[in-house]
């Protein structure tokens, strides 16, 4: 069973590599479209942040403003996405 196993992580670590040494090279388009993405989400965050501030400078007492702050944090969560997904060939 053991020596099963080894010959599929063989196998298995063969395909990732023949994956990687084929995978279509970056294009100036997949930059673009990663540098468009990454600027919608900092225009995100940026807006995200505003309502947050405008929030807590209104002075409602009754307001945590935590749906802003919610915003905020999946604007982040969009930020990071794009980011970590950004091609490095870029």
């Amino acid at each position: 069973m053991v020596s099963g196993m080894k010959i599929g992580l063989h196998a298995f670590s063969g395909m990732v590599v023949a994956l990687t040494l084929t995978s279509p090279p970056i294009t100036d388009r997949d930059c673009r479209a990663a540098s468009e993405r990454r600027e919608a989400a900092v225009a995100l965050v940026i807006d995200a942040l505003r309502a947050y501030e405008k929030c807590i400078l209104s002075g409602q007492k009754r307001d945590d403003c935590s749906h802003q702050i919610d915003e905020l944090d999946s604007a982040q969560d969009e930020f990071a996405d794009a980011v970590s997904e950004h091609p490095s060939g870029c």
